[in-house]
């Protein structure tokens, strides 16, 4: 696996004007000059001297590898540095299980919807059977008897005998025959 170390860089004007303090050991490249500082977390850019022995820049990796041979631009040649992917790599072990979250708090009740519109009505359903005749019922209790009734009496009266007597017995029917 390569690993990638990126440091500050910028011109010898740029480096002055903004004059940053760098963190210790920290370096900085002038890329118009090929020199280097390196901090020491106190002093800012333009108190600092540059790395002794600093020269001429060299050819850049891209040139050398023009040199020997490599044809094409630099953005393909460093296409050309990635290789195939690796094999995928064991799997982690599982990490713990985190603590339980609390509880939300309970929302409002929604509003009652709207009541929906009746239903059409559904299709008769066919007639049963007829269930069966039930047991006849017991025979009723026989009533007392009745008082004894009076009878009536009823006299034919003759034409010419009509009107009849006065009789105080309110059960006693006349009938009057025809002449």
């Amino acid at each position: 696996m390569a690993d990638t170390l990126q440091v500050r860089r910028g011109t010898a004007a740029q480096w002055t004007s903004r004059n940053p303090l760098l963190k210790q050991g920290e370096p900085g490249y002038e890329t118009d000059t090929g020199k280097i500082k390196f901090g020491d977390g106190v002093k800012y850019w333009n108190q600092l001297g540059y790395l002794a022995g600093a020269g001429v820049p060299g050819d850049s990796a891209y040139e050398v590898a023009v040199a020997n041979g490599f044809v094409g631009t630099e953005a393909e040649w460093l296409d050309s540095l990635v290789g195939p992917q690796g094999p995928q790599g064991i799997q982690g072990i599982q990490g713990n299980t985190g603590a339980q979250g609390i509880q939300g708090v309970k929302g409002d009740k929604g509003d009652t919807g709207d009541q929906g519109p009746q239903g059409a009505q559904g299709i008769q359903g066919i007639q049963g059977i007829p269930g069966d005749d039930g047991a006849p019922g017991t025979d009723g209790v026989d009533g007392t008897d009745g008082a004894d009734g009076e009878s009536v009496s009823v006299t034919l009266v003759a034409n010419g005998s009509w009107p009849p007597a006065a009789d105080p017995n309110p059960l006693h029917i006349y009938f009057r025959l025809p002449a």
